[in-house]
């Protein structure tokens, strides 16, 4: 795993902020969030340069330490879980069994919250409590969990790295994790059959596939976009009169598939200057022109009072 994000790490996007945020994203947490895909698509337009992640690396100066997970405990709140039950593991193999429902895969999402990702773990099913949902984490050196596995004896209290988590909350860890997500998109077809590559686990893929979605996001709003522009062209369109040869209309209509032409036209012309008694002499044209409502209905009312009269007249 450690090779893949390497690899993936030294992509270089040329700082672009939507991709590298992206790229980022995979190499910290494995996977991207439906927020990472809209982040990364709101960003699209960013000229905001962004790192590329820094992903450590050890030299024969600075060996890596291993370390082994050596219990949980004082857990609290946690899914399908009872609280304050403690599990110990083995330095080499550690097999859970249970029931559904008796908490198996609770412990590994509870992990997998505390050092990889968010899992949204659920609070705990058999009684409802407003107790914060945490526990605790022990870490040894493994090469002195195996000594005193074999001994028989406890482990050294100040040799134990304690993590204490809340969930919702990432601890910066090196731990592998493998599920069933990384294998499907992880297996390839050899001659021998079927194997894991180690140097791929799925991280290329779920980078592919982030970049898919924020191009499929950004496809839908310039459709959109482009429909909404089409409208506001015909709707200038229908508000235009002269047709002739060298009118706006004739430009708008001749250049409808080509955006840039239409909008610099546009600029030109909303900066065209009004007369400054241009109102005066909108109100003016419009008083000789129009009749308003009222008059109309003076009009109406005198047009029945004269029929009144002029029935009474014919019967006199």
């Amino acid at each position: 795993m450690t090779n893949a994000i390497n690899d993936l790490s030294r992509l270089s996007f040329d700082k672009k902020e939507w991709i590298t945020q992206l790229k980022n994203k995979v190499c910290q947490n494995g996977k991207l969030e439906l927020e990472d895909i809209q982040t990364a698509f709101d960003k699209i337009l960013s000229e905001t340069e962004l790192e590329d992640i820094e992903i450590l690396s050890f030299d024969s100066n600075n060996p890596v330490v291993e370390q082994t997970i050596l219990s949980i405990y004082e857990n609290q709140n946690i899914g399908g879980l009872y609280d304050n039950k403690k599990i110990e593991f083995s330095p080499l193999f550690t097999l859970i069994y249970g029931k559904n429902g008796s908490g198996k895969s609770t412990y590994y999402r509870a992990m997998k919250d505390a050092f990889l990702s968010n899992q949204n773990i659920k609070r705990n099913i058999y009684s409802s409590s407003t107790d914060e949902t945490k526990a605790k984490f022990d870490f040894v050196k493994k090469e002195e969990h195996l000594k005193f596995q074999r001994k028989g004896l406890n482990i050294n209290a100040s040799n134990i790295e304690t993590i204490e988590w809340i969930a919702g909350t990432q601890n910066d860890s090196r731990i592998k994790f493998c599920d069933s997500d990384i294998l499907k998109s992880s297996l390839s077809k050899k001659e021998a059959g079927w194997s894991i590559d180690r140097y791929k686990l799925g991280y290329f893929d779920v980078l592919r596939e982030g970049v898919t979605q924020v191009e499929a996001k950004t496809n839908s709003e310039i459709q959109t976009l482009s429909n909404i522009f089409q409208q506001d062209r015909i709707t200038i369109l229908n508000g235009l009169i002269s047709k002739e040869p060298y009118s706006i209309y004739q430009y708008l209509n001749t250049n409808q598939n080509n955006s840039d032409f239409i909008i610099n036209k546009l600029k030109e012309l909303i900066k065209l200057d009004l007369d400054e008694n241009h109102e005066e002499l909108k109100k003016d044209l419009q008083k000789k022109s129009t009749t308003s409502v009222t008059d109309y209905t003076t009009k109406i009312d005198l047009l029945k009072s004269k029929n009144i009269s002029l029935t009474k007249i014919i019967f006199l």
